[in-house]
């Protein structure tokens, strides 16, 4: 059965925000959201923001910003194109000690609202990129074809240490060419809340019943310590002719010394980019806060270099940056 090149009666995609070190500023919201708006097929997708609440010790200043930070955000959903048929869902502030409400707390909001209607979710964090290559119409026809195919994760960059999916984490075995789905696949046990996309029935029926059992209180519990290995019918993309299909930006392990941090688009997060194939040229037209400076490739050349004897590399990792050879 064909997959429509519109994915709206399909997916939905379902954002967890918390109050997070670059609120107020929804500048990296909307750098990662046009990356995933902007995969095939994904533009008028009905998508949710789970919004998590403050916690108690959270000082007025910073409640503040996660206020205003949710005002901007709900201005983009009236206005912006990339937040086509946005809604926003908030839970309380927190009245414990919990330093978050973890994820599957936050999540489980969205599948619990009626706001779902479509068969399968994308699940988004709002500092994760995705590449524009991504086969995502290819992986959607699988999912709907495939009743023994739960989740479909794409694969990440792993906080800049390679790609490399067999790894511990993962320990994926890729499928052969000529497999069954007809996309580059690997089979893993694993499950991770990792950029994916995902059937809704696996959620209700498989994750949300193990946080719910796990979690104390319910659901307050990370969902990847939750479900348990190996789990059947989960796997991760990775084509080896293509950009890398998710890539993790903000963390420090990316920042240069004389990046501030913290708000925005870093300089290291684009270069972090390029290094894996991909042009951020056309997600930056039109937003503040974006760290671009003419020597910033060079400069992050440089750090690549030194974190040379970190890096992992697979044969079907893209060609490693000119400077590693």
């Amino acid at each position: 059965m064909a997959t429509s090149e519109d994915l709206r009666p399909l997916v939905t995609i379902v954002t967890a925000l918390h109050p997070a070190h670059y609120v107020p500023s929804t500048t990296l919201v909307e750098f990662t959201n046009r990356s995933v708006r902007q995969m095939p097929g994904m533009m008028h997708c009905r998508q949710i923001l789970c919004c998590d609440g403050t916690h108690p010790s959270t000082s007025a200043r910073a409640r503040d910003d996660y206020e205003q930070f949710k005002a901007r955000l709900t201005d983009l959903c009236r206005k912006d194109p990339f937040f086509y048929d946005t809604h926003i869902l908030q839970r309380p502030p927190k009245t414990n000690a919990s330093r978050r409400n973890t994820l599957a707390y936050n999540l489980i909001q969205a599948f619990e609202s009626g706001l779902i209607e479509t068969p399968f979710v994308f699940l988004h964090q709002p500092d994760r990129f995705c590449s524009s290559s991504a086969d995502s119409l290819g992986i959607v026809r699988v999912l709907r074809n495939e009743p023994r195919v739960s989740i479909i994760h794409l694969m990440e960059n792993n906080l800049i240490l390679g790609v490399d999916p067999e790894a511990e984490w993962y320990r994926a075995k890729r499928l052969t060419e000529s497999n069954d789905f007809g996309l580059p696949l690997w089979k893993t046990g694993s499950y991770t809340d990792h950029e994916h996309f995902g059937r809704v029935s696996f959620y209700l029926d498989v994750v949300f019943p193990y946080t719910a059992a796990h979690g104390h209180p319910p659901h307050h519990c990370t969902m990847e310590s939750a479900v348990p290995e190996p789990q059947e019918g989960i796997y991760l993309y990775l084509p080896p002719d293509r950009p890398l299909p998710h890539v993790n930006l903000g963390t420090k392990d990316h920042w240069t010394p004389d990046e501030p941090g913290g708000k925005g688009i870093l300089a290291s997060d684009l270069k972090l980019l390029r290094h894996f194939g991909i042009d951020p040229s056309s997600y930056c037209e039109g937003l503040v806060d974006i760290a671009i400076g003419a020597e910033e490739q060079d400069e992050y050349e440089a750090f690549l270099i030194a974190h040379r004897s970190q890096m992992r590399l697979t044969p079907d990792q893209q060609p490693a940056s000119p400077c590693l050879d």
